[in-house]
């Protein structure tokens, strides 16, 4: 590999040693020599692999000759080396007016082989694109069997992990980076969910889906791949002429079929044969995310059939119509196509539905079904309860009507014929009921402890205090105070300023005397004069 540096391009140098013998030694020899860091020459270096691979099958010692059939075959190759030096490859492959850049990544596979290229788009301001090879990756089929969709899906595996590097290498604003494939099952595969493929491919989508998250998989002709050339090979003369390696197919005239558009026909069929074929099936019930997929779709089926004026308006930017049912609702659209209500509650810390349930049509099958699940769900709770659990993350229109209807028709709710319990209370005491003056019948009681610091301490220490609570049992008025802790003596203190300033009080009931029973109570009786009661009334 040459840099010139008049010109600024590439070029390749090969020195081809001809006669009519050939060893493996010297097929791996003058393989090594093509010095191809980044794949320029990737179908060319591919075929010489695929070569290599045969006589590793063949078994030959490194000195043995090789067979006539496959020595003509290499010598037939080394002869169009020299014209390697017919090739330039410009170094530059950004414009310096481009306005947009786009990254294009191609993967193909063949019973050979698999390989990935890398394209390079860039769009100047008022003139074409223009499209560059960037690099590529070959690889040669396994010995062992493998069917042709599981190659394709390891040529998707290699172009990931190619365009992880070199996205990380070029370390500049792309506006979009597109994968192209030509196979239908490797894109089916690639979006879809790894638990719901066997071991091997579930594995190797995982890491697809993890590398090209953020990256858009589209379909295209196997007669526009470039990378085809790389999984079949070529000579040099074929690879010099080639316009669709070198510039890339045409991305303007270009359809792609993307997967959100790929007919959903090709897996399901694949998957369909599989379980038939198979005596163990893959799966016997549907997942949590089958359901959820579910769900969205009928959820979209009925909202497009009950509100597709709105939903018109709504994805041209406009607000709904005055005579729409919609119109207090402040309706939009989310990710998964379905139109939820607005609002103010945007930032609340309750669940997205709670925020914007999604808007369910008046009076129809589905709405039905929804009530009569969380009724059944619930243990056939009451009309009310079951409209304030479907609005958790549903807004039927006429939801009251519904909720009515659907406890209606429960056989179940009916049987059991629930009735709110009224419980029947006891009758006050006299202290509650009877005139009597402010603290003449109190109660007592104490919380706790807090933690205080006194004003005016240079250390700043906390200590703790419990806050006595009188409350008098015919007018409710409350008097507050504190003690330092729980003994006796605190007590009688904070009762010596209690009936200093309200009185001493004929009864005073707390569950807090019989925490200092024995001679604590008898002191504090004798110096209270007053009838203590356990237990607040």
């Amino acid at each position: 590999m040459i840099w010139n540096s008049v010109s600024d391009t590439f070029t390749y140098k090969a020195n081809v040693n001809i006669n009519h013998s050939y060893t493996k030694r010297d097929v791996l020899s003058q393989i090594a020599r093509i010095y191809d860091p980044v794949g320029l020459l990737g179908p060319v270096i591919s075929k010489a692999k695929i070569l290599m691979q045969q006589l590793w099958l063949l078994k030959l010692d490194w000195y043995e000759i090789l067979p006539p059939d496959i020595s003509q075959q290499w010598e037939n190759f080394i002869k169009t080396l020299p014209d390697l030096e017919k090739i330039k490859i410009p170094r530059c492959f950004l414009e310096t007016n481009a306005i947009r850049v786009i990254l294009h990544g191609f993967a193909d596979a063949s019973s050979k082989g698999y390989g990935a290229v890398i394209y390079f788009q860039t769009v100047p301001i008022n003139e074409e694109s223009n499209c560059r090879l960037l690099c590529s990756k070959s690889r040669v089929a396994p010995t062992k069997f493998m069917t042709i969709p599981r190659l394709e899906r390891s040529a998707c595996l290699l172009l990931s992990k190619l365009t992880h590097k070199v996205i990380s290498a070029l370390k500049m604003q792309i506006e979009s980076v597109q994968l192209w494939s030509d196979s239908t099952i490797a894109l089916a595969w690639i979006n879809t969910p790894p638990n719901l493929l066997k071991t091997f491919v579930s594995n190797r989508v995982s890491q697809i889906q993890q590398l090209t998250k953020d990256f858009q998989w589209k379909h295209i002709p196997s007669e526009c791949n470039p990378a085809d050339l790389i999984s079949r090979g070529l000579d040099v003369k074929a690879l010099a002429a080639n316009d669709l390696w070198w510039k890339g197919p045409d991305f303007q005239n270009l359809t792609a079929s993307t997967p959100n558009s790929l007919p959903v026909s090709s897996f399901v069929t694949d998957e369909f044969i599989t379980n038939c074929k198979s005596v163990v099936k893959q799966r016997d019930s549907l997942t949590l995310e089958e359901y959820g997929k579910a769900e969205i779709f009928l959820i979209n089926h009925f909202q497009a059939r009950y509100f597709a004026p709105e939903i018109a308006c709504l994805k041209k930017g406009s607000s709904v119509s005055q005579s729409s049912k919609l119109k207090f609702l402040n309706p939009f659209i989310d990710k998964d196509g379905c139109s939820k209500v607005g609002g103010r509650i945007s930032y609340s810390n309750v669940s997205c539905n709670q925020k914007h349930p999604i808007i369910l049509p008046a009076g129809n099958k589905l709405v039905k079904l929804v009530f009569q699940y969380y009724h059944k769900r619930d243990f056939h709770e009451g009309q009310q309860a079951l409209l304030n659990t479907v609005r958790l993350k549903y807004w039927p229109l006429g939801g009251r009507s519904m909720a009515r209807k659907v406890v209606h028709e429960c056989v179940e709710f009916f049987k059991n014929k629930p009735v709110m319990a009224n419980q029947i209370m006891g009758d006050l005491p006299p202290e509650r009921v009877a005139p009597s003056s402010p603290f003449q019948n109190a109660g007592l009681d104490l919380c706790g402890p807090f933690l205080i610091q006194y004003k005016g301490q240079r250390k700043g220490t906390y200590q703790k205090v419990y806050v006595v609570i009188f409350v008098c049992m015919a007018t409710k008025a409350v008097h507050i105070d504190f003690v330092s802790d729980l003994t006796a003596d605190a007590i009688i203190a904070t009762l010596k300023r209690f009936f200093a300033r309200r009185g001493k009080s004929s009864i005073l009931f707390s569950d807090t005397l019989k925490k200092n029973s024995g001679k604590n109570y008898q002191n504090m009786v004798k110096f209270t004069v007053f009838s203590g009661s356990y237990g607040t009334p």
